[in-house]
C-alpha cells in the first residue's frame, strides 16, 4: 500500500510541473499577438519623438509568435527605431523578447481596448513605450 501511494504521490507532482521558459502563447490575456499590428505612438527619451502616420511603421506577428517582420517606412527620418526587416521573437506570460543584430530587447506588453502596449523594462525607464491598433 505504502508504495501505490507513494507511486500516486509521484505521478501527482510530475504531472503538475510545466515549463514556462519556452512558452510561446501569442494569444496572451485578452488578445492575440498574431497579425499585422500599426504603430501609433512611440515615446521615449529621445531629441524628437516621431510623428506616425498610419502605415508609416508595422508589426506583423507569425501565427506561431516566432517571427516579427516590420515595414519601417519613416527609419531614415527615425533611425532609432526598429528598421524594417524579420526578427525572432519570444514570447512569455509577461514579456516580449526580440532579437535583433545579437542583441536581445525585452518588452512588458498588454491588450486593451484592441491595442497592443509594449514598454522597455531594461536600463533607466528612459526605454521606448509603443502602441499599435490592430490593422
Amino acid at each position: 500500500m505504502k508504495k501505490i501511494l507513494t507511486l500516486l504521490l509521484c505521478t501527482v507532482v510530475l504531472c503538475a510541473c510545466s515549463n514556462d521558459d519556452s512558452n510561446n502563447n501569442v494569444n496572451p490575456g485578452n488578445g492575440s499577438l498574431q497579425g499585422r499590428w500599426n504603430l501609433n505612438s512611440y515615446t521615449a527619451f529621445v531629441a524628437v519623438l516621431p510623428v506616425l502616420e498610419q502605415g508609416d511603421i508595422t508589426w506583423t506577428f507569425n501565427e506561431a509568435g516566432t517571427s516579427l517582420v516590420v515595414n519601417n517606412t519613416v527609419q531614415d527620418v527615425y533611425p532609432y527605431m526598429l528598421a524594417s526587416g524579420t526578427y525572432n521573437v519570444t514570447l512569455t506570460a509577461d514579456a516580449l523578447f526580440i532579437i535583433a543584430d545579437g542583441f536581445e530587447s525585452e518588452y512588458e506588453y498588454d491588450f486593451a481596448d484592441g491595442a497592443l502596449t509594449l514598454r522597455d523594462t531594461q536600463g533607466s525607464g528612459d526605454g521606448p513605450h509603443m502602441q499599435f491598433s490592430r490593422n
